[in-house]
């Protein structure tokens, strides 16, 4: 989850516009995606692989806004996660799981699973600011609610809306990871498809847009 699951900071190779983002443990966080800056809200449809996808330690698919580049250490997230570590609380070999996740730099982590996110299926998970308040953020998964994560510390829009996977401590992990539908929210409560080409390719992992200035449609792959 990025950003990721556990509260330890995570040291990320070469990154693009944002920087640190969240991390589902510690240790080097490979992280490919779109970002797109000045947003009230991030959604996408998030497929998992089609088959049980070789993992060494954790990979995870998901959407997030944190503070940007300054301080990047707080943010909510949600998506699916596959972790092949035993012995940590979110371990799960057979299935991809989905989640909500917070993290407020030097203070409280919380992360909520939601259930199988199947092999070779999507889901919709989306993160909504809630107009008029100081650190009020919404979580949904395919349109359910699911949480409310309200701290002065999180973000304040606009903020970077982020759309990425991430390996967690490996470059043999195999990734593949279909996002469609990558949209923004406005000021204005509008939803747009993602327009900017802020893609990472944090190698051995690439991101595989779906055509030439096609901005909210791609695969994450690798290695």
């Amino acid at each position: 989850m990025k950003r990721g699951i556990l509260t330890t900071i995570t040291i990320l190779v070469l990154i693009l516009v944002m920087t640190i983002q969240p991390a589902l443990a510690s240790g080097v966080a490979y992280e490919p995606g779109n970002t797109q800056t000045g947003t009230y809200g991030v959604q996408a449809d998030i497929y998992t692989p089609g088959a049980w996808p070789y993992t060494e330690v954790i990979q995870a698919s998901w959407v997030a806004v944190n503070n940007g580049p300054n301080n990047a250490n707080s943010w909510v997230q949600t998506g699916w996660l596959y972790d092949c570590s035993p012995g940590d609380p979110w371990y799960n070999n057979i299935w991809a799981v989905s989640y909500t996740e917070l993290q407020i730099f030097g203070g409280t982590h919380d992360v909520e699973f939601y259930g199988v996110h199947n092999w070779s299926s999507s889901k919709n998970y989306k993160i909504l600011f809630v107009q008029g308040a100081v650190g009020w953020w919404v979580l949904y998964i395919d349109n359910s609610l699911k949480v409310l994560y309200n701290d002065p510390s999180l973000p304040t829009p606009p903020t970077p809306g982020l759309a990425w996977s991430e390996v967690q401590n490996s470059t043999s992990t195999y990734l593949l990871t279909s996002f469609n539908n990558v949209q923004y929210r406005d000021s204005t409560g509008n939803w747009h498809l993602f327009n900017q080409n802020n893609y990472y390719n944090a190698l051995p992992y690439h991101v595989l847009p779906a055509g030439s200035n096609i901005d909210y449609s791609y695969t994450t792959w690798g290695p």
